[in-house]
């Protein structure tokens, strides 16, 4: 639709109605943003309802379903003891299999196992590769850092990339993930070896697929303790150690990471399968933004 954004001064408010049962229901006054434009037709943009509306109101224009089975945590109980299998349980119980899986194709260089396993996990649901950044379905040797790097992940705006050394120890081994910011930094290396890091990747992979979430931008440290006392911690040393610290907490059908803001703060990101996973939270004396449960 053609569409001409007035001048700020001129702008009229934009009035918001859901449709329900035949009529119209008024939610509020709205306010754009992230708008996207092709010369002068508006292809798309987000709509932010202030002031947020009540849980009444959005238990009538969105009802809840009747919940799904929800991925469970069986997973958790094997971070410690066998990262490959935690990354399995996790994958296959959060990701439902492809109608067409992927053929097996041939790496060209050799792998570690944890690497080797995820690609095999990856034939049957290849949303695990990543929708925000990327695991690569083949590995590529580095242009820096005198190409002893294999290339295993990238950033979606190509802001930083994973490798690990080349070759490998061995197809066993367990090697270090290495961040190289830009194409001319030095890699730094992240917390956790490569078994706990495409864990760590699946994890932050599926919050950021996750059709519902919740969201602060700005939150005292101090105040992650209310949200402890209803998620599970993952073991794991924070992830993008190198880039934007971040640590996972986790339920039933729920993602959480906790990115490190520094002066004491932090923000969070919390997703989920279903809203009925969201929905507890609620309840929690926290200063959110934006909450879908």
């Amino acid at each position: 639709m053609p569409f001409t954004p007035a001048e700020p001064e001129h702008g009229l408010p934009i009035h918001l109605f859901v449709r329900l049962d035949g009529d119209c229901v008024y939610v509020g006054v709205v306010q754009p943003g992230g708008c996207e434009w092709t010369e002068d037709e508006l292809v798309q943009c987000e709509l932010w309802i202030e002031p947020p509306l009540s849980s009444e109101v959005l238990e009538r224009v969105r009802p809840r379903s009747e919940p799904p089975a929800l991925p469970g945590l069986d997973w958790l109980q094997y971070v410690n003891a066998d990262r490959v299998k935690a990354l399995e349980l996790f994958v296959t119980d959060w990701y439902p299999a492809a109608e067409a899986p992927r053929p097996a194709s041939e790496v060209p260089v050799p792998v570690p196992h944890a690497l080797a396993e995820f690609y095999r996990l990856a034939r049957e649901r290849p949303a695990i590769l990543g929708c925000q950044n990327r695991i690569l379905p083949q590995p590529e040797q580095s242009a820096g850092s005198g190409g002893e790097h294999t290339v295993i992940g990238v950033e979606n705006q190509g802001g930083f990339h994973w490798s690990v050394l080349r070759p490998a120890d061995s197809a066993e081994s367990d090697p270090a993930v290495w961040v190289t910011v830009g194409g001319r930094s030095q890699p730094r290396a992240e917390h956790e070896s490569l078994s706990g890091f495409l864990l760590q990747f699946s994890l932050h992979e599926a919050a950021m697929s996750a059709p519902y979430w919740a969201t602060i931008d700005h939150m005292p440290r101090g105040l992650v303790t209310e949200l402890r006392s209803m998620l599970r911690p993952v073991p794991l040393k924070p992830f993008l150690s190198p880039v934007s610290p971040m640590s996972f907490l986790v339920a039933p059908g729920l993602v959480a990471h906790i990115h490190e803001l520094g002066d004491d703060e932090v923000s969070v990101w919390i997703s989920a399968i279903h809203r009925s996973a969201l929905t507890p939270l609620g309840g929690l004396p926290l200063p959110w933004r934006s909450f879908a449960g």
